[in-house]
């Protein structure tokens, strides 16, 4: 099949008996990985506003999507052998598929809005979804490693680490909707916009451990006057 050649498997199919299992085990970890990769897309995109980060995160999602029909094609068949602790593994791979392609759909969405909106975001909305991409990059490496080892604190670490990403959409949310201190706006391009991001915010968060290198992204200078922060790797 020309899945099997275009998603590598690690070495989960090599000496075991249960090659179907394992594969679709495999499968499910390769669309973890695309995942992670295409949120490190994003955080990138955003902060060089390069056309090119902008299209592999729409690559991953196309991945993503081919891995989950893949996954939904032999699934069925792979359920009816092997003893029940293979098969609920496989239920789980299942429904961790369905999440991780909407979570792919997400970012894109994300994505698509930055690069529509470029330079009418304002900088401190431009670092504040670095963040959140950051954050989100770095809770899908978790979940991967807690997935594939079978780590419970890591896994724990990701459900804790969602707080950050919650923090940074209501930042953003009361900055560009409540303004409890009942402020005057200064007029910009970026308020036009307040939900350009707010659902694939919402979303991706609930599917989804903080990068301290990336928190430290200093922008002090006026939308048309500041450059895009680098991330920092």
């Amino acid at each position: 099949m020309a899945a099997r050649a275009e998603n590598p498997i690690a070495d989960h199919l090599s000496g075991d008996p249960s090659l179907e299992h394992n594969y679709l085990v495999g499968l499910t970890l390769r669309a973890c990985e695309v995942a992670r990769t295409a949120a490190a897309h994003a955080a990138d995109g955003i902060a060089s506003n390069a056309p090119s980060l902008f299209l592999a995160v729409d690559e991953c999602e196309k991945e993503l999507d081919a891995l989950d029909r893949e996954l939904d094609e032999r699934l069925t068949h792979a359920l009816g052998a092997g003893p029940d602790t293979q098969r609920r593994e496989l239920l789980c791979c299942m429904k961790f598929m369905t999440d991780l392609e909407r979570i792919g759909d997400l970012v894109s969405t994300f994505a698509s809005g930055a690069r529509a909106l470029g330079a009418k975001l304002e900088p401190q909305d431009v670092q504040d979804l670095i963040r959140i991409a950051s954050v989100l990059e770095k809770m899908l490496a978790d979940v991967r490693q807690a997935f594939s080892t079978r780590d419970l604190d890591r896994a724990i670490s990701v459900l804790r680490a969602d707080s950050e990403i919650d923090r940074l959409r209501n930042l953003m949310f009361v900055r560009h909707v409540e303004n409890p201190e009942g402020q005057p706006r200064r007029p910009t391009h970026s308020r036009k916009h307040p939900g350009a991001f707010h659902g694939a915010i919402v979303g991706t968060r609930r599917r989804s451990r903080q990068k301290p290198s990336r928190g430290n992204l200093p922008l002090r200078q006026r939308p048309h006057a500041a450059p895009r922060p680098s991330r920092q790797r």
